[in-house]
C-alpha cells in the first residue's frame, strides 16, 4: 500500500499528473488547456488553446519525422514553471487526434527554453503558425511525411463516378 503514494509523488515529480488536477484545485498553472481538430483527406489541422499567450519562434525538424519540436516564447512569466529548472506537461488528445498524435506536451527548462512536442503515429510534416489569438498556436499535419502547405483547405468530397 505503501507504493501507491510513492507512485503518485514520481508522476507529479515528472510532470506527468498534476497535483492539482487529482486533488480537485485549480490548474491554471497548466499551459496546454485543450486541442480540436479538422481533417481532410491527407491532413490534420490542430488548434492547440493554451493557458498564457505565446508566441512561436520555430520548428524542428522541417523534413518528415515522427516527433517535431516547437519553440515558443512566453510572452508572460510562466505561472507554474517560474523558479523551476525543468517543468514538463501532457495533454490528454480526444481519440480523434490520437489516429495521428500519439502524444501532445510542453517542456520548459532554463538552459534549453520552452518547446510544445508531438509525437506522431507515423512519419509526418508539419506547418505552425499562430493560432486566432497569442492564446493559440494552428498546427497542420501532412500524413504519410508528404510537405505540408501553409494554405491547408478542404477538397470537395468525390462521390459518384468522377
Amino acid at each position: 500500500m505503501a507504493l501507491i503514494p510513492v507512485l503518485l509523488l514520481l508522476a507529479i515529480w515528472s510532470g506527468t499528473a498534476s497535483p492539482a488536477a487529482n486533488f480537485g484545485g485549480h490548474t491554471h498553472d497548466r499551459l496546454l488547456k485543450s486541442v480540436s481538430a479538422t481533417t481532410t483527406a491527407d491532413t490534420m489541422t490542430l488548434e492547440l488553446d493554451l493557458a498564457q499567450p505565446v508566441q512561436y519562434a520555430w520548428h524542428f525538424p522541417k523534413t518528415p519525422s515522427r516527433e517535431v519540436l516547437i519553440a515558443v516564447r512566453m510572452t508572460e512569466s510562466p505561472r507554474d514553471a517560474a523558479g523551476r529548472p525543468e517543468y514538463r506537461e501532457h495533454l490528454a488528445a480526444p481519440k480523434r487526434v490520437r489516429e495521428l498524435v500519439e502524444d501532445i506536451g510542453f517542456e520548459s527548462s532554463d538552459m534549453h527554453g520552452n518547446f510544445i512536442v508531438l509525437h506522431f503515429v507515423t512519419e509526418a510534416s508539419v506547418v505552425v503558425s499562430p493560432g486566432d489569438s497569442a492564446y493559440q498556436l494552428r498546427i497542420t499535419i501532412r500524413r504519410n511525411g508528404v510537405p505540408a502547405s501553409t494554405g491547408c483547405s478542404e477538397e470537395p468530397s468525390r462521390q459518384g463516378n468522377n
